[in-house]
């Protein structure tokens, strides 16, 4: 296939290239692995009930103050958003043999956030509705990509070849060093760059319990927590209405304080 512009990833920074690309009139194809749009983002119902909202497996909110690209993505595609909930006591374990202690925090204490009606997901869907049917191939994993002598790139998927003018690769940069092939090959240094490039809460793996309510706030608690005895070790409200309640966390592997 031919395509001016050839983008490598088909989640969020991918798909928001597309949409500003065909929006100049430029084609391009987006090429996703899997099989599905997002990326690490992902929203979620309970099997059998719906009725109890989406609930974000990746990203959950995004901070207005200082994300002022955010804020405009947000508002140009009319999206939804309803601020995190942070009133109420927090609570902080600090050791196995001591009940959790409970504080009030001062209004400023927690940073302003927003989340998504409808979860997360809800941009990716947006983005992905900005583009023609046909510029999203999924299940089409890039093996390598090739510069040719005539300045065409070669892009190599298990679905076949794709061709352009110029390749974005929308990857964590080390994802994109360990399974894709340059021809000619990456200097050593842009390699080595690469794989030293961190990748935002890439270590973090994150638990959600899902209840019928959110209970805590009828006591008075805020569903934020902090624990040095773990298994998770931060713990937030991710109630996707007043309706339905749920609490995520960060695993976290402590040593049990004493």
């Amino acid at each position: 296939m031919d395509d001016s512009v050839i983008i490598v990833g088909g989640g969020l920074s991918g798909l928001r290239a597309a949409s500003l690309l065909h929006s100049q009139g430029i084609k391009c194809a987006v090429l996703e692995a899997q099989d599905r749009i997002g990326g690490r983002v992902l929203s979620v119902e309970v099997e059998d009930k719906p009725e109890l909202g989406k609930f974000d497996l990746g990203p959950t909110w995004y901070w207005p103050r200082y994300e002022s690209a955010m804020n405009r993505l947000v508002e140009e595609l009319g999206l939804a958003t309803f601020e995190q909930f942070n009133d109420g006591r927090v609570l902080l374990e600090r050791s196995i043999n001591e009940l959790p202690e409970q504080h009030n925090l001062s209004s400023d204490a927690m940073e302003y956030s927003r989340r998504f009606i409808g979860g997360a997901q809800s941009l990716i869907d947006a983005l992905a509705a900005t583009l023609p049917p046909d510029a999203i191939h999924l299940n089409t994993r890039v093996i390598s990509i090739h510069h040719q002598n005539n300045d065409r790139v070669m892009v190599q998927t298990n679905a076949g070849d794709f061709y352009g003018n110029s390749v974005i690769i929308a990857l964590p940069p080390r994802v994109a060093e360990q399974n894709i092939t340059f021809w000619p090959e990456l200097p050593a240094n842009v390699k080595t760059n690469l794989m030293n490039k961190p990748t935002w809460m890439a270590n973090q793996a994150k638990v959600i319990a899902v209840y019928e309510k959110p209970f805590w706030r009828d006591h008075g608690l805020s569903g934020f927590a902090s624990s040095w005895v773990g298994p998770l070790q931060e713990i937030h409200d991710a109630s996707p209405s007043p309706d339905s309640g749920a609490l995520f966390g960060f695993l976290a592997f402590l040593q049990k304080c004493a």
